[in-house]
């Protein structure tokens, strides 16, 4: 008996994605068309200890992040991290990995806005988030951006994109943000603006901007990276050097999942249109199968066989994700 795994996200009646349980792939989205993206809930969880400090959970759209700047100074495999202090060569020079504290502060600065990494920690196969966990990928933000409203259009735009989904982002108040127009957290990520440092070692924009690593490189010197200002709600997708300091936010991982997903053989094909929905969702099997319907919380909502192209009604459904589970004797097949 074969399983296929598909997942569909339900916001305001449209399907975002799918893929496999714990992943899922972006319709209309040239960039990540073939790229499969982690869609882990936290289960129940609210922190995580790692590395003697205890980090706030938030699920968003069913991906589980920090809701805190990571502040690590070693990697998951107890490693040190490269510190170069106050050494602005030693720090532009560095191509290994290395954090910094905003203006080699730590005291000031750590416990509100974590520490700022260059790229190469983020790759650095030791690890810098915990185990089960990684920096989220280009594709993995943008799916985050989706899930609060940005079109796929603007998603795969360099520059600043969306509407409003940076307000949604971005913690409240003035108590960081110099300013907060437009800011509602509405999404619990709690953005903060922690500066940057840039490739020469210089410190900037504490207070006026957050900048976030992507774990997805363009090029061999440059990888993509999200800002937020304070005086914007939109947010900013740019590559910059790997050199420079950013924040970083780590994500649940679904590695596993995806890995069998790639690895499976492909023998049947199921398909499930249209895309975006609006009330109702056609699935046609290759062969005859046995639908199964979960939402993010895992409760099955319905059992279904299926020898033929069936409609199922969606108009009934609250906003969320939910996994398609079809199951036949002939294999897996995983489409877009």
């Amino acid at each position: 008996m074969k399983n296929l795994l598909l997942l569909f996200v339900l916001l305001s009646s449209q399907v975002f994605g799918q893929g496999g349980l714990g992943s899922v792939v972006l319709p209309g989205n040239a960039t990540c068309e073939n790229e499969y993206i982690n869609v882990s809930p936290c289960g129940g969880l609210t922190t995580l200890t790692y590395n003697g400090y205890t980090y706030d959970l938030v699920e968003i759209g069913g991906q589980c992040w920090f809701r805190e700047n990571l502040q690590t100074t070693t990697y998951r495999d107890g490693s040190p991290i490269d510190y170069p202090d106050s050494s602005n060569a030693t720090w532009e020079n560095n191509a290994t990995g290395a954090y910094a504290w905003y203006n080699n502060d730590s005291t000031t600065y750590a416990s509100d806005y974590g520490a700022l990494y260059n790229w190469h920690a983020v790759v650095n196969p030791s690890g810098l988030c915990p185990a089960g966990w990684q920096v989220a990928t280009d594709c993995e933000w943008m799916y985050l951006e989706g899930t609060l409203g940005m079109s796929t259009t603007d998603q795969d735009i360099t520059g600043w994109r969306g509407t409003d989904e940076g307000g949604k982002l971005k913690d409240t108040g003035t108590t960081h943000w110099d300013s907060s127009s437009g800011a509602t957290n509405s999404s619990g990520f709690t953005g903060l603006p922690g500066g940057l440092r840039y490739a020469t070692g210089l410190f900037y924009n504490l207070g006026t901007a957050g900048g976030w690593w992507s774990s997805s490189e363009l090029n061999a010197s440059k990888a993509w990276y999200r800002i937020m200002d304070d005086d914007k709600i939109y947010v900013g997708r740019w590559d910059y050097a790997k050199v420079f300091g950013f924040s970083i936010r780590c994500i649940k991982d679904s590695a596993e999942i995806v890995a069998s997903l790639k690895e499976t053989k492909k023998v049947s094909a199921l398909y499930i249109y249209p895309n975006p929905v609006t009330n109702y969702l056609v699935v046609q099997p290759e062969h005859p199968s046995t639908l199964t319907l979960y939402n993010a919380q895992g409760q099955l909502l319905l059992t279904k066989e299926i020898n033929h192209t069936h409609t199922l009604n969606t108009s009934h459904l609250s906003k969320g994700i939910y996994f398609l589970r079809a199951t036949n004797e002939r294999g897996v097949h995983s489409q877009k």
